[in-house]
């Protein structure tokens, strides 16, 4: 018997690779492989500074530049060789490098934490932990859109607060991964306004810190004038004194209409105090590992070091591959833009493909009257069957699951098996237990994945606890593939018995019943 091939749901690869920046990147990686090619910035090297002057153009043209500057200047960028990811683990080092050399100087107990909206992308949540900087968890109210409210954001910070813990960062994906959703200027505005205030509180705190501990610090003397002396110490200004908003924009151009991400970083007066990353990753070039920090130039300075002890410089084909991406000067700019089009056109409707399967035709309002009939027509094509077959299977979806994410960006959704709860399933790596309670991550990995040949992410990996009945499934797939998805968990739904739901019956149905 052949064996079933795995479906793997949970990675985040892009639909089309983007072959025209590969070609280029590796032509121009071709020329000089056997030199290192040290960037600081090209000094020295105009192939190296023509990279950062395109990325610098693009975030330009974004919005993305330190106020009073007509544009994003050289020292306000890091590139990286490892991804996002990379980026985001440094940043995390140097924050939490910052605390401790804080405790050290002025011998303070600081806890540091980071604020992290919940479902996230769960691989970010590890570099924090294994620093020791908590992680404070805000949950989204995913039927309302899951974007972070202000009184949310307020109530995490003084959850924080009652457990004696000092917020250096607010981590968060926009465009989101994994609800594909926007966060436009005004939640931007309005989550920044807190972060303001309590950078603002946290300075007056500083402040009273160096004050006691100049209390017990003789004073110094003065070189200058005999009889002149003044206290040691200075108030506390390193990254991590004030909140650090950590946007992760490496969905940026993957939104499907004209609606697009803004970046705490856009807003004039916190531009200090926000941290963008970026990279071609999820446009089509993953493989490349690109990555883009900005920052001040401070913070910039000292992840500078930091990468360089830690990488030394990204591979000549990874510059080049960014240069292909960011460049807009032609022909980059214009290839990009048609591969862009063609991919969040071919990802939204993937996208509303998997939906209808799951959810059925009928509850999807945001399919249009074209995309109804393409999804219809697209069903009949891989099943072999006709038209009316094709609209019965796709008005009913699977019951007892539920798609529960309309994306505007980017190619996941979010998977709820929450009716489902506290039914019973035979597990199918042990046929001969007693049936099992469907109740939590362990039995739905236990169907998907032993049952099924279906890997993905569940909810506990996203943060949202061991008892979460959600799982991330990417449709940057094949058409076919998406469909034999939807087959797969019809039948591990199928195996699942549903907890009965006894209607509670009135007393005189009751007495009735007992011939009274």
């Amino acid at each position: 018997m052949a064996k079933r091939k795995v479906l793997d749901m949970s990675l985040g690869n892009p639909l089309h690779p983007f072959r025209s920046a590969a070609r280029y990147a590796f032509r121009e990686a071709a020329k000089d492989l056997n030199q290192y090619r040290f960037m600081n910035r090209g000094s020295g090297d105009p192939e190296i500074r023509r990279v950062y002057e395109a990325v610098s153009d693009y975030f330009t043209d974004r919005g993305i530049y330190p106020p009073r500057w007509t544009g994003l200047p050289l020292d306000n960028l890091s590139l990286m060789g490892g991804g996002t990811t990379e980026g985001y683990n440094l940043v995390i080092q140097l924050l939490i490098q910052d605390v401790m050399a804080e405790n050290k100087r002025l011998n303070r107990a600081l806890k540091p934490a980071i604020l992290m909206p919940i479902p996230t992308y769960g691989f970010f949540m590890h570099a924090p932990e294994s620093w020791g900087i908590r992680i404070v968890p805000i949950e989204r109210h995913l039927q309302t859109g899951g974007q972070i409210k202000k009184n949310e954001l307020v109530a995490a910070i003084r959850k924080a607060h009652a457990e004696d813990l000092r917020i250096v960062a607010y981590f968060d994906s926009n465009p989101n991964n994994p609800l594909g959703t926007i966060r436009d200027e005004s939640v931007t505005r309005e989550l920044a306004d807190v972060f303001l205030a309590l950078n603002a509180h946290y300075k007056r705190i500083d402040e009273e810190a160096l004050v006691e501990w100049q209390k017990t610090q003789p004073a110094i003397d003065s070189d200058l004038m005999d009889g002149l002396t003044f206290k040691p110490g200075r108030i506390w200004e390193g990254p991590a004194s004030r909140v650090r908003t950590i946007d992760d924009m490496v969905y940026d151009g993957l939104e499907y209409g004209a609606r697009r991400a803004f970046a705490f970083a856009q807003i004039p007066e916190f531009y200090k105090d926000a941290i963008t990353l970026a990279g071609p990753s999820k446009a089509g070039l993953a493989n490349m590992r690109g990555g883009v920090v900005i920052a001040n130039s401070n913070d910039i300075g000292q992840l500078e070091r930091l990468r360089i002890n830690n990488n030394y410089f990204p591979s000549r084909a990874t510059l080049a591959a960014l240069e292909a991406f960011y460049s807009p000067k032609e022909p980059f700019a214009s290839v990009r833009k048609e591969h862009l089009i063609r991919m969040n056109h071919d990802h939204r409707f993937h996208g509303l493909f998997m939906k209808a399967l799951i959810n059925g035709l009928p509850t999807m309002p945001e399919a249009a009257e074209d995309d109804r009939r393409r999804i219809v027509e697209t069903y009949a094509r891989i099943k072999s069957c006709g038209l009316q077959k094709a609209e019965e299977r796709l008005s009913r979806g699977i019951g007892g699951i539920k798609v529960i994410t309309t994306p505007e960006a980017g190619f996941f959704h979010l998977i709820d098996f929450e009716e489902l709860r506290g039914g019973t399933y035979q597990s199918p790596r042990h046929h001969w237990e007693d049936a099992k309670p469907f109740t939590d991550a362990y039995s739905l990995i236990d169907i998907l994945t032993t049952g099924q040949s279906i890997h993905s992410c569940n909810g506990s990996w996203m943060g949202m606890g061991m008892d979460s009945l959600l799982t991330r499934a990417t449709f940057a797939i094949p058409l076919k593939d998406i469909l034999e998805y939807a087959e797969r968990l019809q039948r591990a739904v199928g195996h699942i018995r549903k907890a009965e739901r006894r209607p509670v019956r009135s007393r005189n149905a009751q007495n009735r019943s007992l011939g009274l």
